[in-house]
């Protein structure tokens, strides 16, 4: 059987890797031991970095070929003018460009979170480096230099200077990665690194389970790659700092200078005028003079700064001049040997067409198209290096004979052999080329004589044409390129992914098809289609002769079968061919589509009386292929971004259409059957149903109201549908990133509440009416079809209250609220990623539509007639009254869609979870709430033991109230008040005979260990060195406000919360912030209880509340011994009386902010479990 048959064929397939698998071994073996014996040149090291890409050590690899490139590059014959072995070797460029394909395809599938990689260096490498590496500049490089060895210097110039100029204007840019000394990259030689980490002994990570790493030590490595990023840690703060235009700089220093000046000046006068001097006497005299040398010095100061300017502006502009020059020189050294061309012409054609894709792919069009003249000009150079060889060769025989018959003139003949010094031409550097027999061939005279011309073969000729029309104003000379698009090879393989490989295997195999494959004509058609598809609309108008070449590639597209084969194809799958291909087709379907679509606006715009039948074209067009088009929403409610563009596609043509409807008087008959397309597309992209009406019932209910709110007895089923999608969108359009507008389910409080995930909250409940912001194109829209139901049909006159509830809504609080976070966040266009505005305006445009038919049915007297206009006036009202009801908040018809009956209980989390602070935070949709029991959270088995201060009243007593945690009743109490408050006294006057750090020699100390966590932090490059990092970051600053010097220790302590709250939350987090407490509560000073209270936010920051509890109500226990009972005396509870201090109620308004901070955490941490924070772990002196 033919499964019994796969099932072998995959054993085969096994055992055949297996062997291929222990050979590759060997040989690495044995090309290391080679290695180690450096041999000259490189052909070893290239042949050990090849087979450890076939093991898929590619950090290994990587190291090699970046060893290979340094050495290249500082080598002495380098400096000499000579090209080194690795410039010439256009293989070894080939392999480093494989590398970084491969290493793309790893990063991409680390990224995904579907790594299969078991090399341990390379998993480490990837967890660096996965995100930053940017593996297509480097494959650009070295697919170029790799062209350059191949083709030669000659045929390569202006593609060679074009390149280095782009990389001398990224350096200068600052796009550039930065680079170590050696001239490597430091994410290029990090295998190396850690390979000395293993020599020095030191112990390294260990993978787990999890795919994370757990180092070993603290010593571990950040220390890898500190060499090479300390430097670039200087350079990008000189970057920085040299990033502001130097006239600016000049200005603001200027105005500083000029401002402490006049500063200056109002001081020294207002001193003398309290000295009251007389003018005439000595020292009013003096006074003066004075006064003139202190004016006299300012504007030397000022003349000083000018001319500093004016000299540095000078010097950076002659060291720029010179730095470009001598940049360009050692960009294009005359001095540096040109490269012979060392390939033949199907090796040349191989990588200019991997170099040419490569460019597309990143939008380099110009670069394109100079790989296509470098190649013509190798071809050219090829044809005159054959001629010049018929040609000495026909000289030799004629010498040859002449010497024959004339012997004594033999000798002449072999004097002369290097009179033309041929010997030090590029011919005589490669004498042979594998393809040389085949040029002389009688039978390629056709093609040597196209070389001469410079014709480039079809595949490069296609590429040129796509990257003419992506580069712009070449869009003739593209076009005719284009035409070899049709002697590609049209063969689509069919793969079979059920046998044969892992998933691994065959992502890899599929994106190095996508990337390095032959370039076929879908794979052309697709790409041109592509970057057609990115064009904005007037460069889209340019290109109508490119549909043409879609139609034709589309259609032959269906007739092969091909395109319904992937229909059901998943087109983000990186292991589906068939998904692959799905996804190229559908990139050629949006390309016609939007051409198309131009060329209908551009004749609905030219003609006097526009046709539909282009437009009509569009709808079958969208209805013949909407199975692949249309993808559908996920099951979470989200559509993907190629449905959101045929969403806009069709609101493009829907637009045209009403506009030449209205323009040109259709009938309605012509309507009705744009009206059966158009719903037979909305009932599969909005699922819903649109046709003619089955019955008539309870339509003539709603003609005789008069007022509001509308009956809504007479809808049907699919009526009520629609309205509920029209709901559900309106909703899903205000809420960003709900993916309500999708989701069948009826709206509630609970599930927006749970699908809330964006900074924006555009909603509001208004008396069980939900209302919010709709596009505004649909509020035009929906204004415009309410005045035009009311001109047509007199029992729809009370719509005339639009108007002014559009007015009262805009003036509302809410709205206002919504508008101005949307403009902080962007503005309207965040609103309108997910489709919902699409959809909303495709409904409108449908009722739009319904009403003009109902409008154009006339005042008939058949039953059908009537039977027909009023069903397409109840079409139009369930889409326009659930709009006008969610836009202007009024209840305009009976309907339970958009009112929501809740609960008090509902309505309690709703006023909660609307006013939360935090836009991201979730609330539990929970109707337990209420509930009296109380539950204590539950302690992670991490976490430290509940600690509980002795000795408390309230150890024994009844259960303590439940603190009231009311968040908009809390003081503001600014930093700057407490500061003024502190500063009143000092140390000294504190009593404080022990303090935390004495001399000026501590100060320094502490802000040198807070100098080195900084630095720490900075070369943090994972998660978890980053959290170790700012929680030593946290304690540095701590300790810096513990020093006598310190003179605001509230910015310390609350930059050391801030940089806490980076931490890891709960686990071992709390050991940088536990400290012993004073052991005589009378000596604790107000720095003392100061830095408690610092180190107790830091532990509510951290989620350590019970911990943080402990040390505020210590601190306010200190704070209520040290209250002034009396002048300058404080008692305590054993009648010992004690100093008295300003700073202590400083520190006691300090510790309200920190009690009010550790509450509010308490309560949004336990709010999620659905609990309720309790005081029972509160001081006394805390309540």
């Amino acid at each position: 059987s033919s499964s019994a048959g796969d099932g072998a064929r995959n054993i085969e397939v096994i055992e055949f890797k297996e062997e291929r698998r222990k050979w590759m071994e060997e040989a690495k073996d044995d090309f290391t031991a080679a290695d180690n014996l450096q041999p000259p040149g490189i052909s070893i090291p290239a042949k050990l970095a090849s087979v450890q890409m076939e093991l898929g050590n590619l950090s290994e690899a990587l190291t090699i070929i970046t060893d290979l490139k340094n050495q290249s590059q500082h080598s002495s014959k380098r400096a000499a003018g000579e090209r080194s072995e690795l410039d010439r070797s256009y293989g070894a460029w080939l392999l480093y460009a494989d590398l970084m394909l491969r290493i793309g395809h790893e990063c991409g599938q680390w990224i995904d979170g579907n790594s299969r990689n078991n090399n341990y260096m390379f998993r480490r490498w990837l967890r660096k480096y996965s995100e930053t590496f940017d593996w297509k500049e480097r494959r650009l490089q070295a697919l170029c230099m790799a062209l350059e060895g191949a083709a030669g210097s000659t045929a390569c110039t202006m593609l060679v200077e074009w390149f280095h100029r782009r990389a001398l204007k990224r350096r200068h840019d600052g796009n550039e990665q930065d680079k170590d000394d050696s001239g490597g990259f430091d994410s290029d030689r990090w295998h190396f690194d850690m390979s000395k980490s293993y020599q020095k002994g030191g112990q390294v990570a260990q993978d787990d389970a999890d795919g994370k790493s757990t180092p070993a030590s603290a010593a571990e490595t950040e220390a890898s790659s500190s060499a090479g990023k300390s430097g670039a840690i200087i350079r990008k703060s000189e970057q920085q700092a040299l990033s502001e235009p130097p006239q600016a700089l000049f200005e603001k220093e200027r105005e500083s200078l000029l401002s402490k000046n006049k500063a200056e000046l109002l001081a020294f006068d207002k001193e003398t005028s309290k000295m009251n001097l007389e003018p005439t006497s000595r020292e009013g005299e003096d006074r003066e003079q004075l006064r003139a040398e202190l004016v006299k010095y300012q504007r030397s100061s000022v003349v000083a700064l000018v001319g500093d300017y004016h000299q540095k502006l000078a010097s950076a502009q002659h060291s720029s001049s010179d730095a470009t020059h001598s940049e360009k020189n050692r960009v294009t050294d005359s001095n540096t040997a040109p490269l012979p061309m060392s390939a033949s012409c199907a090796t040349v054609c191989d990588i200019a067409a991997l170099l040419m894709k490569q460019c597309i792919d990143l939008g380099l069009y110009h670069a394109s198209t100079l790989v296509g003249e470098a190649v013509s000009s190798y071809f050219r150079e090829r044809v005159n290096r054959r001629d010049r060889k018929l040609t000495n060769a026909t000289l030799d025989i004629t010498n040859q004979q002449f010497a024959l018959q004339n012997p004594f003139q033999m000798h002449s003949s072999y004097d002369d052999v290097d009179a033309g010094d041929e010997s030090d031409t590029e011919d005589s550097v490669i004498d042979y080329i594998s393809d040389d027999d085949d040029l002389e061939s009688p039978l390629e005279a056709d093609a040597l004589e196209d070389m001469r011309n410079g014709a480039l073969p079809n595949e490069l000729q296609a590429l040129c044409g796509i990257s003419m029309i992506g580069e712009g104003g070449k869009d003739y000379v593209g076009v005719r390129a284009l035409s070899a698009i049709a002697s590609l090879d049209t063969h689509e393989p069919v793969e079979n992914n059920s046998t044969g490989g892992n998933g691994s295997d065959r992502a890899w195999t599929l994106f190095s098809q996508s990337m390095a494959g032959a370039t076929t004509k879908p794979f052309a058609v697709a790409l041109l289609a592509d970057i057609v598809d990115k064009m904005d609309e007037k460069r889209q108008c340019q290109l109508l002769k490119l549909i043409e070449l879609f139609e034709g590639h589309i259609d032959d597209l269906t007739k092969g079968g091909l395109i319904d084969d992937v229909i059901t194809a998943d087109i983000y799958s990186k292991t589906d061919a068939r998904g692959q291909r799905k996804a190229r087709y559908m990139k050629v379907l949006h390309a016609l589509l939007n051409l198309n679509i131009c060329r209908a606006k551009l004749e609905s715009s030219t003609q006097a009386q526009p046709t539909t039948n282009a437009l009509m074209a569009l709808l079958d067009f969208l209805i013949r292929f909407e199975d692949v088009l249309w993808t559908g929403p996920s099951p979470g409610g989200s559509i993907t971004q190629s449905d959101v563009k045929l969403l806009k596609s069709l609101l493009q043509v829907l637009t045209i259409l009403l506009k030449a409807s209205e323009s040109s008087h259709y009938d309605a008959d012509i309507m009705n059957t744009i009206l059966g397309k158009v719903g037979h597309l909305l009932s599969l992209l909005l699922r819903v149903t649109v046709g003619p009406p089955v019955t008539d019932v309870g339509s003539a209910s709603f003609e005789k109201h008069s007022d509001f709110p509308l009956p809504s007895d007479w809808q049907s089923p699919a009526e009520k549908r629609l309205a509920h999608r029209a709901l559900n969108l309106c909703v899903g359009y205000a809420v960003p990133g709900s993916t309500m507008g999708w989701r069948n389910d009826t709206l509630s409080l609970e599930s927006i509440m749970k699908s809330h995930c964006s900074n924006v909250f555009g909603i509001k409940i208004e008396e069980k009416i939900v209302c919010g912001l709709i596009p505004e194109g649909a509020e035009a829209e929906l204004s415009s079809q309410l005045l035009l139901l009311q001109d047509n049909f007199t029992w729809l006159s009370i719509f005339d209250f639009y108007k002014s509830a559009i007015e009262d809504i805009k003036e509302a609080g809410w709205y206002a609220h919504a508008i101005e976070r949307l403009d902080r966040h962007g503005g309207r266009a965040m609103l309108s990623s997910g489709g919902e505005q699409d959809g909303i305006m495709l409904l409108l445009l449908l009722s739009r539509l319904c009403i003009l038919i109902a409008i154009a049915s006339g005042e008939g007297d058949a039953a059908s007639d009537t039977c027909r206009k009023r069903g397409m006036i109840k079409t139009a009202l369930s889409i326009i009254l659930p709009i006008t009801q969610f836009f202007t908040g009024r209840q305009v018809w009976t309907s339970s869609i958009g009112v929501f009956n809740a609960s008090e209980v509902e309505k309690r989390e709703w006023d909660h979870f609307i006013n939360a602070k935090f836009a991201f935070e979730r609330s539990a949709a929970s109707t337990n709430k209420s509930s009296q029991d109380v539950i204590r959270r539950k302690r992670k088995p991490s976490q430290p033991p509940k600690i509980r201060p002795r000795g408390s009243q309230w150890t024994n007593g009844p259960t303590k109230p439940v603190r009231e945690l009311l968040l908009s009743g809390v003081l503001e109490l600014p930093l700057s008040s407490l500061l003024l408050e502190w500063l009143t006294s000092s140390d000294a006057d504190d009593g404080d005979v022990a303090p935390i750090t004495r001399s000026l020699d501590g100060a320094k100390r502490a802000m040198s260990a807070l100098d080195e966590a900084l630095a720490h932090l900075q070369k943090s490059t994972t998660f978890k060195a980053m959290h170790k990092s700012s929680l030593s970051v946290a304690s540095a600053l701590l300790n810096v406000a513990g020093t006598i010097e310190c003179h605001n220790p509230f910015q310390c302590l609350q930059h050391a919360v801030m940089f806490a709250s980076h931490g890891s939350k709960l686990g071992k987090s709390d050991l940088p912030f536990k400290k012993a407490l004073p052991s005589n509560d009378l000596q604790c000073s107000p720095r003392e209880a100061l830095l408690i209270l610092g180190r107790a936010d830091c532990l509510r920051a951290l989620h350590f509340t019970d911990e943080a509890i402990f040390l505020c109500s210590y601190a306010l226990r200190m704070c209520r011994l040290h209250r002034q009972p009396n002048a300058g005396i404080g008692t305590c509870d054993d009648h010992t009386t004690i100093a008295v201090s300003p700073r202590w109620g400083a520190v006691s308004a300090y510790a309200y902010m920190v009690s009010v901070a550790i509450d509010s955490t308490l309560t949004s941490l336990l709010d999620i479990c659905g609990k309720t924070a309790t005081a029972s772990n509160w001081d006394a002196d805390a309540l």
